[in-house]
């Protein structure tokens, strides 16, 4: 049972980045500035000009992409719910120059935070996710959005 789940989780990790990677390739990709903080516990697992994926030791992940202002959140985010994101919370609010969209969701076996980041000439999409039992309050991701700015 413990193989299925980490296939599906895996499966799920790899449409998600390709959603993300078609995405950008549709609309010209920014290159990603990798000049943010990585927040203490992770590392970078693997990294492209507009992609950086962070884990950590206790099953979670960060996903960072650089795309176009131009990308349709909306079509983004309906993708995502066809393949069994189930979002439950939208907030918004500004920390520096960007605008950032929570959407706070779960999977089958995995809840996270999908943050839309937009200060007028680039959209990074930063997904947050762990095990269903992480609490979403204590997210790392605050850290990368300060040094964003």
């Amino acid at each position: 049972m413990n193989k299925k789940i980490f296939i599906i989780v895996g499966l799920i990790l790899i449409l998600f980045c390709s959603v993300l990677a078609i995405s950008s390739f549709q609309t010209n990709p920014t290159e990603l500035n990798t000049n943010f903080t990585i927040p203490d516990g992770y590392h970078i697992a693997n990294q492209s000009d507009n992609f950086v994926l962070l884990e950590s030791d206790r099953y979670h992940t960060i996903s960072i992409s650089a795309m176009d202002h131009d990308t349709d959140r909306d079509v983004l985010r309906y993708s995502l719910e066809k393949s069994m994101y189930d979002f439950t919370y939208r907030t918004n609010y500004t920390k520096g120059d960007f605008d950032i969209e929570e959407n706070w969701y779960n999977q089958e076996y995995q809840r996270g935070i999908l943050y839309f980041c937009d200060n007028g000439e680039e959209l990074i999409v930063i997904n947050y996710k762990g095990p269903l039992d992480v609490d979403l309050e204590d997210s790392p991701v605050g850290v990368i959005l300060d040094s964003l700015n």
